[in-house]
């Protein structure tokens, strides 16, 4: 196994690669906010051009490589998912994502592409409508699964009452410190992967533990 992270500092975007036991390379590609302070109040734009599309892929054929995408804030609104993932995969240079993240359950007001938001930034979070139009984007072969990221067991309670599709993914931050015991056994029960993001830990961090 291998482990290798990369990151476009000019392009708000992550890429991060783990080949598995199975020798298949996972790939994750957020077109999502960076982590850089310069990245903050910054409008999002297209993060991978053509020829960043096609180092992604590199020598690998698409179906050796598990790529994920996430909706932000902005685009967190049920207008919003489907021009949002058709972006996503145009910057990427593909034709359909593996897995397809519902960032946070917080949506912000569209013209506002930043973080961290100030509370007069953020709109109420329209769970059903925006899990309807990921649903559609599944339907149309855009992304193969769909997920979530940050939901605790109280949020997945309310999604799962009303998907006819549920999310494949609960990303959340999951280290030694921050184990999260309840909601793993809970998404264990209900069939949900609980993927982890700041494995060792997000000390320092606006959201970390």
């Amino acid at each position: 196994m291998f482990y290798f992270y990369k990151f476009y500092n000019c392009s708000n975007t992550y890429n991060k690669s783990t080949k598995n036991h199975s020798g298949r390379t996972l790939v994750s590609a957020l077109l999502v906010l960076g982590s850089s302070p310069r990245a903050w109040g910054s409008p999002q734009r297209p993060a991978i051009s053509d020829s960043h599309g096609e180092l992604l892929l590199g020598e690998s054929s698409r179906d050796e490589l598990f790529i994920t995408s996430k909706l932000w804030l902005s685009d967190n609104h049920p207008h919003l998912v489907l021009p949002a993932i058709q972006n996503s995969l145009k910057c990427l240079g593909l034709d359909y994502l593996d897995l397809y993240l519902v960032h946070c359950p917080m949506s912000a007001k569209p013209e506002i592409r930043k973080f961290p938001y100030e509370e007069h930034e953020l709109m109420p979070f329209d769970m059903k409508g925006v899990w309807a139009s990921m649903g559609q984007c599944h339907k149309l072969g855009l992304t193969k699964s769909i997920g979530v990221s940050n939901f605790s067991t109280k949020k997945l309670e309310h999604l799962l009452s009303f998907a006819s599709i549920p999310p494949a993914v609960n990303q959340v931050e999951l280290n030694p410190s921050w184990q999260q015991k309840n909601l793993r056994e809970y998404c264990k029960g209900k069939g949900i992967v609980v993927t982890a993001y700041a494995p060792l830990g997000a000390r320092g961090t606006s959201y970390g533990q």
